[in-house]
């Protein structure tokens, strides 16, 4: 378990159409936990927690990206 691996897989969230698409098939609201079930079935697994960080820590990373980036429109949390 590891937030590297929460990481990787909000980053495959937005990048892999396949799992965009399960992701978005998911009912409302989406829990923790149907999180985790969603990344277990792709092959990562973590904790609650290493997700909530993980959550964290994209978003800055975005936040960043947006403020050094000419053009790019604000990132949105």
């Amino acid at each position: 378990m590891s937030r590297q691996a929460a990481l990787v897989f909000l980053r495959r969230c937005r990048e892999d159409p396949a799992l965009r698409s399960r992701l978005e098939a998911l009912p409302a609201p989406l829990g923790l936990d149907d999180l985790i079930a969603l990344a277990a079935d792709a092959g990562l697994a973590f904790a609650a927690e290493d997700l909530t960080q993980a959550f964290a820590v994209d978003r800055r990373m975005r936040q960043m990206a947006a403020a050094i980036t000419p053009g790019r429109p604000e990132c949105r949390s």
